[in-house]
């Protein structure tokens, strides 16, 4: 039996690289990045996909960084958005199945519970605006797609907000063998969601996949803790003596893209269908952190 071509946009990236990862072996995986093309070239994109033939897309390729994205809307807007539309029409051109990344920036954060699909979308930054209009263009472009949001990923690449966490605790710890000061890591303590191992997105689209579903998901680990407390987490696991300070959102610089206080997600619709795969964050959490002491790899 033929592999059916996979082929993953972003794979350079946090998501996109642990995407390859998983479903490799499992199809014939297609990893591409900018160097492939730019999705804001519309004719490059629509040929190159029609040249691959892809029987399923995976399209995790985004501009993420939310304060470069705040003070470059129209960059943004061209990407997240225009260039999502862009692969959902290349992937109606060539039938295949689409799966797009979203987020859980889509919301306000003023709710007080978990968010779930049926909620009304408030995006307050440029980045949850373009996550929004892609999800609207790609649905109004592929009746069959999934859109998958997604929350506070982690994972083995350089990007992880984890990934940084640890190699900022390495730096202090290095200072304090030095007999050198230095300042407390500093993390917000009033910004409310749930970290998400990337490994257990790719296998929930697998899963998603075997079933052949269609239309929007919430697709994160279960429970909530703020980004402080899971500073104190990681480094209470992996034994790690670190100086961590509580702040909040608004003792940053002004200029800084406005994050949403609360964005917790349900799995609402996983569930109803009987196939949320995903695990208690914390549970997920120290299998990747146990994992993790097992790896020797530089990208760490």
């Amino acid at each position: 039996m033929v592999a059916e071509r996979m082929m993953i946009t972003g794979a350079s990236g946090l998501l996109g690289a642990d995407l390859v990862s998983y479903f490799s072996g499992r199809y014939e995986v297609i990893p591409v990045s900018s160097k492939d093309f730019n999705v804001t070239d519309r004719h490059r994109t629509i040929t190159f996909i029609e040249q691959s033939d892809p029987d399923i897309i995976l399209h995790a390729a985004a501009l993420a960084d939310v304060d470069a994205c705040e003070q470059n809307e129209e960059l943004t807007m061209a990407t997240n958005a225009v260039g999502s539309e862009t692969i959902a029409l290349a992937s109606r051109e060539v039938r295949a199945k689409l799966v797009y990344y979203s987020t859980d920036y889509v919301f306000d954060g003023t709710k007080d519970m978990p968010y779930v699909e049926d909620d009304t979308p408030n995006p307050i930054n440029i980045y949850g605006k373009s996550k929004l209009a892609g999800e609207e263009l790609v649905a109004n472009a592929l009746t069959d797609a999934v859109i998958l949001r997604v929350a506070w990923l982690y994972g083995y690449g350089a990007k992880s907000f984890v990934t940084r966490l640890i190699r900022r605790g390495q730096k202090q710890l290095e200072k304090v063998r030095a007999g050198q000061s230095f300042p407390a890591i500093r993390m917000v303590s009033d910004q409310i969601g749930t970290p998400t191992w990337t490994i257990e997105v790719a296998a929930q689209t697998g899963e998603i996949l075997k079933r052949n579903l269609k239309g929007l998901y919430h697709c994160t680990a279960g429970g909530a803790c703020s980004r402080y407390d899971l500073a104190l987490t990681v480094y209470r696991v992996l034994e790690m003596e670190i100086n961590v300070e509580a702040c909040r959102r608004g003792d940053f610089a002004p200029d800084r893209a406005p994050r949403p206080g609360y964005t917790v997600l349900a799995n609402e619709r996983l569930a109803a269908a009987g196939c949320d795969l995903m695990r208690d964050y914390g549970t997920a959490l120290l299998d990747y952190l146990r994992r993790r002491k097992n790896i020797n790899d530089d990208r760490l």
